[in-house]
Protein backbone atom coordinates (compact mmCIF):
# COMPACT_ATOMS: atom_id res chain seq x y z
CA UNK A 1 0.00 0.00 0.00
CA UNK A 2 1.27 3.41 -0.97
CA UNK A 3 0.61 7.03 0.01
CA UNK A 4 1.05 10.05 -2.26
CA UNK A 5 0.64 13.75 -1.53
CA UNK A 6 0.07 16.19 -4.42
CA UNK A 7 0.20 19.96 -4.35
CA UNK A 8 -1.08 21.94 -7.32
CA UNK A 9 1.54 24.47 -8.43
CA UNK A 10 -0.05 25.48 -11.74
CA UNK A 11 -3.75 26.26 -11.49
CA UNK A 12 -4.50 25.56 -15.18
CA UNK A 13 -2.91 22.11 -14.92
CA UNK A 14 -4.37 21.51 -11.47
CA UNK A 15 -7.99 21.93 -12.46
CA UNK A 16 -7.71 19.23 -15.14
CA UNK A 17 -5.57 16.97 -12.94
CA UNK A 18 -7.99 17.25 -10.01
CA UNK A 19 -10.98 16.10 -12.03
CA UNK A 20 -9.06 13.19 -13.58
CA UNK A 21 -7.82 12.09 -10.15
CA UNK A 22 -11.31 12.27 -8.65
CA UNK A 23 -12.68 10.04 -11.42
CA UNK A 24 -10.29 7.25 -10.38
CA UNK A 25 -11.87 7.11 -6.92
CA UNK A 26 -15.61 7.65 -7.57
CA UNK A 27 -17.21 4.29 -7.03
CA UNK A 28 -20.84 3.56 -6.27
CA UNK A 29 -21.46 2.62 -2.61
CA UNK A 30 -18.18 4.21 -1.45
CA UNK A 31 -18.46 6.63 1.46
CA UNK A 32 -17.79 10.34 1.09
CA UNK A 33 -17.36 13.39 3.26
CA UNK A 34 -17.58 17.05 2.31
CA UNK A 35 -16.17 19.55 4.81
CA UNK A 36 -16.78 23.26 4.57
CA UNK A 37 -16.79 26.38 6.70
CA UNK A 38 -19.87 26.61 8.90
CA UNK A 39 -20.41 30.32 8.17
CA UNK A 40 -20.74 29.82 4.37
CA UNK A 41 -24.43 28.90 4.40
CA UNK A 42 -24.96 28.66 0.65
CA UNK A 43 -22.09 26.20 0.15
CA UNK A 44 -23.07 24.21 3.25
CA UNK A 45 -26.60 23.94 1.85
CA UNK A 46 -25.18 22.70 -1.46
CA UNK A 47 -23.10 20.11 0.43
CA UNK A 48 -26.25 19.01 2.26
CA UNK A 49 -27.81 18.15 -1.08
CA UNK A 50 -25.24 15.31 -1.24
CA UNK A 51 -25.69 13.86 2.26
CA UNK A 52 -26.38 14.57 5.93
CA UNK A 53 -24.53 16.47 8.65
CA UNK A 54 -22.22 14.32 10.73
CA UNK A 55 -22.30 15.86 14.19
CA UNK A 56 -19.46 13.53 15.23
CA UNK A 57 -17.14 14.87 12.51
CA UNK A 58 -18.24 18.53 12.51
CA UNK A 59 -16.28 21.08 14.51
CA UNK A 60 -16.92 24.56 15.84
CA UNK A 61 -15.84 26.03 12.49
CA UNK A 62 -16.55 23.28 9.95
CA UNK A 63 -19.60 21.26 8.93
CA UNK A 64 -19.06 17.65 7.88
CA UNK A 65 -21.57 16.23 5.39
CA UNK A 66 -21.34 12.48 4.87
CA UNK A 67 -23.04 9.75 2.90
CA UNK A 68 -22.62 6.92 0.45
CA UNK A 69 -22.06 7.43 -3.23
CA UNK A 70 -25.19 6.45 -5.09
CA UNK A 71 -25.65 6.83 -8.84
CA UNK A 72 -26.97 10.37 -8.43
CA UNK A 73 -24.05 11.54 -6.23
CA UNK A 74 -21.47 9.90 -8.49
CA UNK A 75 -22.98 11.75 -11.46
CA UNK A 76 -23.06 15.04 -9.52
CA UNK A 77 -19.41 14.74 -8.48
CA UNK A 78 -18.50 13.97 -12.10
CA UNK A 79 -20.43 17.05 -13.27
CA UNK A 80 -19.05 19.33 -10.55
CA UNK A 81 -18.00 22.68 -11.98
CA UNK A 82 -14.22 22.70 -12.18
CA UNK A 83 -12.73 25.19 -11.71
CA UNK A 84 -15.15 26.68 -9.25
CA UNK A 85 -13.68 30.18 -9.62
CA UNK A 86 -10.35 31.83 -10.44
CA UNK A 87 -8.74 30.86 -7.13
CA UNK A 88 -10.41 27.61 -6.11
CA UNK A 89 -10.52 24.35 -8.03
CA UNK A 90 -13.53 23.11 -6.03
CA UNK A 91 -16.14 25.00 -4.07
CA UNK A 92 -15.78 22.69 -1.05
CA UNK A 93 -12.85 23.08 1.31
CA UNK A 94 -12.39 19.31 1.69
CA UNK A 95 -13.74 16.31 -0.20
CA UNK A 96 -12.94 12.81 1.03
CA UNK A 97 -13.88 9.72 -0.98
CA UNK A 98 -13.58 6.45 0.89
CA UNK A 99 -10.40 6.03 2.88
CA UNK A 100 -8.03 6.69 0.00
CA UNK A 101 -8.85 10.08 -1.61
CA UNK A 102 -8.72 13.40 0.21
CA UNK A 103 -8.83 16.76 -1.54
CA UNK A 104 -8.27 19.79 0.67
CA UNK A 105 -7.73 23.52 0.47
CA UNK A 106 -10.32 23.82 -2.32
CA UNK A 107 -8.59 21.17 -4.44
CA UNK A 108 -5.07 22.56 -4.18
CA UNK A 109 -3.87 19.49 -2.25
CA UNK A 110 -4.69 15.83 -2.79
CA UNK A 111 -3.75 13.05 -0.40
CA UNK A 112 -3.96 9.43 -1.55
CA UNK A 113 -3.73 6.91 1.29
CA UNK A 114 -3.14 3.18 1.27
CA UNK A 115 -3.67 2.75 -2.45
CA UNK A 116 -3.06 -0.64 -4.02
CA UNK A 117 -0.17 -1.32 -6.38
CA UNK A 118 -2.66 -1.53 -9.27
CA UNK A 119 -4.16 1.86 -8.44
CA UNK A 120 -0.69 3.32 -7.88
CA UNK A 121 0.25 2.41 -11.47
CA UNK A 122 -2.94 4.10 -12.75
CA UNK A 123 -2.17 7.23 -10.70
CA UNK A 124 1.43 7.41 -11.90
CA UNK A 125 0.29 7.04 -15.52
CA UNK A 126 -2.35 9.71 -14.99
CA UNK A 127 0.08 12.28 -13.57
CA UNK A 128 2.64 11.99 -16.36
CA UNK A 129 1.22 14.83 -18.53
CA UNK A 130 0.63 17.01 -15.44
CA UNK A 131 4.03 16.69 -13.71
CA UNK A 132 5.21 20.21 -14.56
CA UNK A 133 2.28 21.72 -12.66
CA UNK A 134 2.44 19.51 -9.56
CA UNK A 135 4.63 18.81 -6.63
CA UNK A 136 4.28 15.33 -5.18
CA UNK A 137 5.77 13.16 -2.49
CA UNK A 138 5.46 9.40 -2.24
CA UNK A 139 5.57 7.38 0.95
CA UNK A 140 5.39 3.61 0.65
Amino acid sequence: MKNIFFEVLDYEIGKVFWKEMLLLFLKKDETFEIRHWRDDESTVNKALSYGIISTEQSTEYEISVTGNLNENNVARFKEMKIPYNEEEITEFFTINIGKSFSSSHYGKEIYLSNISDELYIKVMNLIEPFKEGLSYLENT
